[in-house]
């Protein structure tokens, strides 16, 4: 069975992790910076998104009910990161 297409927020939290990892020498600055913007704005509209219950948030981004609480804990949506 195929898997279903990545949403935003999948694509987010694989950048995120592809960032955490370090930043391949082809990448520009500026591009770093735009990257960095866009990411930090993505995680201020999932975090908003999920205000509204993990249930809630979780549809609205598109992901099963479980995963907000794994990026939550661990991953591109744990508190401090990139704020």
């Amino acid at each position: 069975m195929p898997r279903p297409p990545v949403g935003l927020a999948g694509a987010a939290a694989a950048l995120a992790e592809a960032i955490d990892r370090g930043w391949p020498e082809w990448i520009t600055d500026d591009t770093r910076q735009a990257v960095t913007l866009a990411l930090w704005h993505l995680r201020r509209d999932a975090r908003r998104a999920l205000a509204a219950g993990t249930v809630a948030g979780a549809a609205a981004l598109g992901v099963h009910r479980d995963t907000p609480r794994v990026w939550q804990r661990d991953g591109w949506l744990a508190q401090g990161d990139g704020e």
